[in-house]
């Protein structure tokens, strides 16, 4: 026994304990060779230690905590990590608190800083230093200390076993370690960045979350040009065991007194990125928050249904909160994502603006989002066929289709409304035949709201051309048919009231005029699902009188849309 005391060495506040052994090992190799010899086995017999450590605050409160404002809100934890884990074996252990180097910092006697583990693996006994229970686990204080000036208040604390403790002192391979940092408390406190993330921002493919951060000497402004320091998030413990959102934090430590300027941000994802926060003083520990949700949807070329759901790849679609916006295209399954943010304050809600726009950057469709809270939102663009008849030979290019796009009202559950139209009016183009020179005469009849259908027609459904104050107006102008030259002033155009007009004149040289008719038409209110399914197959039925045609008295127009 008296070969194995020989070696036991103390720690030493200018020394590790680990330092001394190897001195040790060195005066005496020359004299006591045999004994060196007798020593090597109780090395190798000396268990490493089980399980992990870790430190946290006063109340648990960090899983893995790193940073701290208080030297005296360090606290030590060791057993198994994780359910299922490995935790420490049964017994007396021993530790120290060291600069990175391995400087001791303790300032208490090495016997004071003990503490037990049960047969469950966890903390329960501690020599003379504080220790509390949380959740049936013991967590043990750390101080007394010596404040390290060392790379900003970095730290590391060391446990080891009795065993090891007795013959070696604190050496690496038969430690567990962790670092730390601690501020003076009187210049430093601690500040936390979090991020609370739902599960849809936190699931996307390589996403990872940033602080930005300056200080700036007096928070005058304006703000300065840097430098940044950047700082990545990583996964931490929600404090609401109740709460759906994932976690991400970053700490440091600011002086009293100084002033910041900060900004979260993200990579590898599309989003509108958080605004830029300061001058904001420090007076104390803080937390600075906010939340991230998922924007997201399809663009389909018609309402989709659970066999049928064709993408539209490409559409330009562009997420705005009324001061920036930021903007993306459709993929190949017609899918598109955006990152949205909601402040910490969230008694104000903000709102959010998702728009399908065309290639001009004209406005197609828009969802508004009042953001109250971190909740993913889906919003999906679809267009709904509609049709009109092909008429005779016409001046304005006329289709035999167009898509109107519905998206869900913000007025109920299950109700849609019609965003906009392309191209949101469409003309019909009436001709006429006579002898040059002689009398033109055309009638314009459209029927009273209500009369094509109930259900689609007014007050959902409105049809008519311009509106100029209180009073839906007919539009009408008339084309040489031959020239294609517009010849409308040669012609009276008398207005009987908003859905009949009568067209008089003189026929051209050409013999032929067109009078095109231009329609407009727009969903006052919310349509169910079987509204918009009898939408589609609505036929809109107006008469036009021809008098004096060599073509014929009259002409009836159907149109199905």
């Amino acid at each position: 026994m008296k070969k194995y005391t020989l070696l036991k060495v103390r720690t030493s506040r200018a020394l590790s304990s680990y330092a001394h052994a190897l001195v040790l090992c060195v005066l005496l190799s020359s004299t006591l060779i045999a004994s060196i010899s007798l020593i090597s086995k109780p090395v190798l017999g000396v268990e490493q230690i089980t399980g992990a450590i870790w430190t946290t605050g006063p109340r648990g409160e960090q899983v893995n905590g790193n940073l701290y404002s208080n030297p005296r809100d360090v606290y030590l934890v060791g057993g198994p990590h994780k359910a299922g884990a490995l935790g420490f074996a049964s017994g007396w252990y021993y530790f120290q608190v060291t600069d990175p180097s391995g400087n001791v910092l303790s300032t208490d006697g090495d016997e004071d800083r003990r503490f037990f583990v049960n047969s469950e693996g966890y903390i329960t006994l501690a020599i003379n230093h504080r220790l509390k229970n949380v959740n049936g686990k013991g967590i043990v204080q750390l101080w007394p200390f010596e404040y390290s000036s060392k790379n900003g208040g970095e730290y590391k604390v060391w446990v080891t076993s009795e065993d090891s403790y007795s013959l070696f002192g604190f050496i690496p391979s038969l430690s567990k370690t962790d670092n730390f940092k601690a501020g003076k408390w009187r210049d430093d406190v601690l500040k936390y960045f979090k991020l609370y993330v739902t599960d849809g921002v936190s699931g996307l493919p390589g996403v990872e979350f940033y602080v930005n951060y300056m200080v700036d000497v007096d928070g005058e402004g304006p703000l300065p040009p840097g430098p940044w320091t950047s700082g990545q998030l990583i996964s931490a413990v929600n404090p609401d065991p109740d709460s759906p959102l994932e976690v991400f934090q970053y700490d440091t430590t600011f002086t009293i007194g100084s002033y910041i300027y900060w900004q979260f941000s993200f990579s590898n994802a599309i989003g509108l990125m958080p605004e830029i926060h300061g001058p904001e003083l420090i007076i104390g520990e803080m937390v600075n928050k906010e939340f991230l949700f998922l924007i997201n949807g399809h663009h389909y070329n018609s309402r989709p249904t659970e066999d049928v759901k064709v993408p539209i790849e490409g559409s330009h679609i562009v997420l705005s909160n009324g001061t920036h916006s930021v903007d993306t295209f459709t993929d190949q399954y017609g899918y598109y994502e955006f990152i949205a943010v909601v402040p910490e304050v969230t008694q104000t809600p903000w709102d959010y603006k998702v728009s399908l726009v065309a290639s001009d950057l004209s406005l197609l469709a828009w969802f508004e989002h009042q953001a109250e809270s971190a909740v993913d939102q889906t919003f999906d663009f679809y267009n709904y066929a509609a049709y009109m008849s092909n008429l005779q030979m016409a001046t304005y290019p006329e289709i035999p289709t167009f898509d109107i796009i519905w998206t869900p009202s913000n007025e109920d559950d299950g109700l849609y409304k019609q965003s906009s139209t392309n191209p949101g009016s469409f003309h019909f183009n009436i001709e006429s035949c006579g002898v040059p020179g002689s009398p033109a005469f055309i009638e314009i009849l459209l029927p009273p709201f209500g009369v094509n259908d109930e259900l689609i027609d007014s007050p959902n459904f409105l049809f008519h051309h311009q509106y100029k104050g209180n009073t839906y107006v007919l539009d009408l102008h008339v084309y040489d048919a031959d020239s294609g030259a517009e010849i409308t002033a040669n012609f009276t155009i008398v207005e009987i009231d908003e859905k009949n007009a009568i067209v008089t004149g003189s026929m051209p040289d050409s013999g032929e005029i067109i009078l095109s008719l231009h329609l407009d038409y727009q969903v006052d209110g919310s349509l169910t699902p079987l509204q918009i399914e009898q939408f589609n197959s609505f036929g809109y039925v107006f008469t036009v009188l021809i008098h004096g045609s060599i073509r014929g008295v009259h002409s009836t127009v159907s149109v199905a849309m």
